[in-house]
């Protein structure tokens, strides 16, 4: 099968090109960042040449701004698939509230539950590269800029709000308990403010290290709204969701908004999650199936299985 990477070019014309230099049967994307990206090009490129398109969700979040041409707006006929692979009912409920027509959507289950590695916590040779003693609790934030996409207006804070209780929950359960507190960068939108946020002093900033080996290898995994958050207690890995002031309809992580979840909005609240979270682990909680997988969210599905039978 002829394959080609695609890299380095003007992605508002690389999906002109690549139909019309292999004039494919079919076309499979993803749904994912601004308007002008690969992935927009080739639905707009294959629409034009009436190529039928697949589209995978990626995420429980933003699910009808994915086919507006601006938030707000009117769903935009060329950047519209033929179908999309959503992972679950409970995206597929949300989508079809926020006006996407539900013959468009097929639940399918989220494909990076098939790829994740088991859990194995923070392992002597994990804790050995980050220089993490023995009997350092290991937390692993991941990190997204909530400013770049969405005003402190909106939902109620931005990135540096959430960042500052971590860092100042951190140090206040230092007094209890050995920590060791991982940062991991998102890759496509870099955090706001944290130069101006002081880390607690057992802290590594982290760019290139590989996302789903932190999350297997951490104690306890935390975030604002990151998908992340979802495949970590999917795998039985305590969570903590760090959203602060947070505005009624403006969640933005699926299990606190199911109501999964309780979000943690002050410093209070984080530790009290934290020490939650360490005495679960301390009774074996660790690495349980949590109740929402049988609660509309799912933790499995091969796509790539019925990607014929959506296209057909």
């Amino acid at each position: 099968m002829p394959f080609e990477y695609v890299r380095d070019e003007d992605a508002t014309v690389a999906g002109e090109r690549v139909l019309g230099a292999h004039g494919p049967g079919a076309v499979l994307t993803g749904l994912v960042g601004d308007k002008h990206n690969l992935d927009y090009s080739l639905i707009r490129a294959a629409r034009r040449s009436g190529v039928p398109v697949l589209s995978i969700l990626d995420s429980w979040m933003n699910y009808s701004d994915r086919l507006r041409d601006r938030p707000g707006g009117t769903l935009s006929p060329d950047i519209t698939p033929d179908r999309i692979a959503v992972m679950d009912e409970s995206a597929l409920a949300d989508m079809v509230a926020e006006g996407v027509p539900a013959p468009l959507c097929k639940v399918t289950g989220h494909p990076k539950f098939d790829v994740l590695p088991k859990p194995r916590g923070p392992t002597p040779s994990f804790r050995g590269r980050f220089g993490i003693a023995p009997d350092e609790t290991v937390i692993t934030f991941f990190s997204h800029s909530t400013a770049q996409f969405y005003s402190k207006e909106q939902l109620g804070y931005v990135e540096s709000d959430a960042i500052q209780i971590l860092f100042a929950g951190v140090r206040m359960l230092m007094h209890e308990t050995p920590i060791f507190l991982l940062f991991k960068e998102h890759p496509r939108a870099p955090t706001r403010g944290l130069d101006l946020l002081e880390p607690p002093p057992r802290f590594q900033w982290l760019d290139e290290s590989d996302a789903d080996e932190l999350m297997v290898c951490s104690d306890i995994v935390a975030s604002m709204a990151s998908t992340m958050l979802v495949f970590a207690s999917g795998l039985g890995i305590p969570v903590i969701s760090i959203q602060p002031n947070l505005r009624p309809g403006e969640d933005r992580c699926v299990l606190t908004r199911r109501g999964l979840l309780a979000p943690a909005g002050t410093v209070e609240e984080f530790a009290a999650r934290f020490r939650d979270a360490v005495f679960g682990i301390r009774r074996g909680s660790r690495g349980q199936v949590p109740t929402w997988r049988l609660q509309g969210i799912s933790a499995s599905g091969r796509v790539a299985d019925i990607v014929d039978t959506l296209l057909e």
